[in-house]
């Protein structure tokens, strides 16, 4: 039976016509938060919460106690830190822990880091 056929033997049948059938337009949550992070401009900042998240195991533990990740601007991760002997810790291991972060978020993320002594 031809479908236009069978719509219309149900329209007569029912008595009222047959309701078009929905469209399922459904997306998965996954493709569709990380362009509507993006439009509302939440993706810098929830890189910053990632990276808080796993400072700890860049870094290490005792490195971890002194210092904090604040910000991501313009792709520089800033990292506050509470004494200058920490400061000059930090700065020789600038390449590692960049390398650290550039392979655990990727290259185009994070490109420099910036240290501030407060």
């Amino acid at each position: 039976m031809k479908p236009a056929l069978r719509k219309r033997l149900l329209e007569q049948w029912r008595g009222v016509p047959d309701p078009q059938t929905p469209r399922h337009n459904a997306k998965v949550v996954g493709d569709v938060v990380p362009g509507l992070m993006k439009s509302l401009g939440l993706s810098e900042r929830y890189a910053e919460e990632e990276i808080a998240r796993v400072w700890t195991q860049i870094v290490g533990h005792p490195l971890c106690l002194q210092t904090v990740p604040i910000k991501l601007k313009h792709r520089t991760l800033h990292i506050r830190m509470i004494q200058p002997t920490i400061h000059f810790v930090l700065e020789g291991m600038r390449e590692d822990i960049l390398a650290k972060l550039q392979k655990r978020f990727g290259k185009e993320r994070i490109t420099g880091l910036r240290f501030v002594l407060r």
